[in-house]
């Protein structure tokens, strides 16, 4: 990497990381941050009323959502914890759905069973259906320990989700310390549940149907991106026949 023309970094604290290690010099760190095809993931009402079906609740029930690897880096174990509180608490007892597979999957469930929040909680597969599980959601949870990036804020941001995110990879800079969503320490539990509780009480009534804009920052959708991986590309190969790109 170190022979390298250029290194594109994904966030500003990838960029820092490298920086600080002496990877390379700064001029040849450029940060191009992550995207995704917004078009998949724009709240969709059928998806919304045919999930909440499936999961047998109505149009006023809060749907907190994650998605993602069951890894003990992602720290889903959190949000099952914070459930009994949000249930006796919120105006509205929620429903947090886990959608993703991965080594902790028994685990958590025998978490919730012993939480004794079974029936608040849905496990459930990703596969292809992630894009439609945003419009299920009514907001976006992410307690992870480390990210790189994560791009599920991306998706759930497109689909107008609020995100209670824990301060990991790029989510300082996706989330802008902005309303409606907000960002929390690392690996703080009760800060945690506070944050989930405070955006659940935020949430319209009756749950949002119909249009649900997307709140995803202009900088960070895929003509963005696309146009500065451009720029450095043609300018690297204007430079020299045969650029290294890590």
């Amino acid at each position: 990497m170190g022979r390298a023309a250029a290194l594109i970094a994904v966030s500003s604290r990838v960029a820092s990381h490298h920086l600080a290690r002496g990877t390379l010099p700064a001029e040849r760190i450029h940060t191009i941050p992550n995207w995704i095809a917004t078009d998949r993931f724009r709240y969709d009402d059928r998806w919304r009323h045919g999930w909440r079906r499936r999961w047998m609740i109505d149009e006023t029930t809060p749907v907190i959502g994650f998605v993602g690897r069951l890894h003990p880096v992602k720290r889903v174990h959190l949000l099952l914890e914070a459930m009994p509180r949000l249930v006796a608490e919120a105006p509205r007892p929620p429903l947090l759905v886990v959608a993703g597979e991965g080594e902790e999957a028994s685990a958590l469930e025998r978490l919730a069973n012993r939480l004794g929040i079974a029936s608040r909680v849905r496990f459930v597969s990703p596969s292809c259906h992630t894009c439609e599980l945003y419009s299920a959601f009514d907001l976006l949870a992410l307690p992870s320990r480390y990210e790189t990036f994560g791009l599920v804020l991306l998706e759930g941001m497109a689909s107008g989700l609020p995100v209670v995110s824990t301060d990991t990879g790029a989510a300082r800079e996706l989330l802008a310390g902005e309303a409606p969503h907000r960002l929390v320490q690392v690996d703080d539990p009760a800060l945690l549940t506070s944050a989930l509780l405070e955006t659940i009480r935020q949430l319209p009534l009756p749950a949002v149907t119909g249009e649900r804009p997307a709140l995803l920052p202009p900088a960070f959708d895929g003509a963005t991106s696309l146009r500065e991986m451009s720029r450095l590309y043609r300018r690297l190969l204007a430079g020299q026949a045969s650029p290294k790109i890590a």
